[in-house]
């Protein structure tokens, strides 16, 4: 199953020592929601001062994001120690080169680096390698209940069958013992 943590952290990953964040824009607010105080996120606005570029500025918190680039950044009074967080958050999670994503543009950067794509793993990709172990769950669950609902709906209609065979045989006695048949099933039926 996945942790609370996982769903925290789940769209930040680490490249060439940059902090990113590679999920929407909600997702970004909903994190930040949880690394402040109600008051604090209702009274400040996000931003974007330019395009493809996200900010949130409180005295306790304050986010930039950059949506091309997907770096990150945190600052204000929570900034040092949220960003030590994610960044320990994501060495405990293990960021391994064999399970590495191709984010979608090129890192331009110079940094003396050979590598031309950024690659990193995410706890994203953890809830998504999770997700078809959960669908298959989920999968299973319903279709015992479909098989359970068949099982239940093929005795109704065994039981309707036999009782309108009954009905029929009944008739052919006479009117009156369809008419008392008819009660008895009812009462009995008011009494269950």
């Amino acid at each position: 199953m996945t942790s609370v943590k996982n769903i925290l952290y789940r769209n930040f990953c680490l490249a060439k020592n940059k902090l990113k964040w590679l999920g929407a824009l909600e997702d970004l607010k909903a994190f930040v929601l949880t690394e402040i105080n109600e008051d604090t996120a209702e009274n400040t606005n996000w931003r974007s001062p330019s395009g493809g570029t996200w900010k949130f500025e409180s005295e306790l918190l304050a986010v930039t994001w950059q949506t091309k680039s997907m770096n990150i950044s945190f600052e204000g009074e929570k900034g040092k120690d949220l960003t030590e967080r994610v960044v320990s958050n994501l060495k405990e999670e293990g960021v391994r080169e064999h399970n590495s994503i191709a984010l979608a543009q090129n890192d331009t950067e110079d940094d003396g680096g050979d590598i031309t794509t950024v690659e990193c793993e995410t706890t994203a990709q953890v809830v998504c390698n999770e997700l078809p172990t959960e669908v298959s769950e989920i999968k299973l669950k319903l279709n015992q209940h479909i098989v359970e609902t068949k099982a239940e709906l093929q005795q109704i209609k065994e039981n309707l069958a036999e009782q309108l065979d009954q009905l029929k045989e009944l008739s052919l006695n006479g009117g009156t013992k369809v008419t008392e048949y008819c009660l008895t099933s009812l009462e009995h039926e008011n009494a269950t």
